[in-house]
């Protein structure tokens, strides 16, 4: 898979992404793109999206989030979901 660098960095409305490794994956594990989600300059937890179909996504999922407690309750997954979506759609193989 061929990462993208124009997804490096994503500016939301009320916070940002930014890419903390893009892992090709090895064996089982598909090519993900990790992220720390900024708001205000404070890292306020971290997104993944792992592209592609396996068995393991089955269990978890194509994307993960992680917000830290602080900034919990304030719709940061959603929208750093939101976000991503255009990564993962331009992923899909154009036919």
């Amino acid at each position: 898979m061929q990462f993208k660098d124009e997804f490096d960095l994503i500016k939301g409305e009320k916070i940002n992404l930014k890419i903390r490794e893009k892992n090709p994956g090895k064996g089982n594990y598909l090519p993900t793109y990790a992220w720390d989600i900024y708001q205000d300059n404070n890292i306020a937890g971290g997104i993944n999206l792992r592209i592609g179909h396996n068995e393991n996504i089955y269990y978890g999922g194509n994307i993960g989030c992680e917000i830290a407690e602080p900034y919990r309750c304030k719709g940061l997954a959603k929208e750093a979901a939101k976000m991503v979506l255009p990564v993962a759609l331009s992923a899909i193989p154009k036919y």
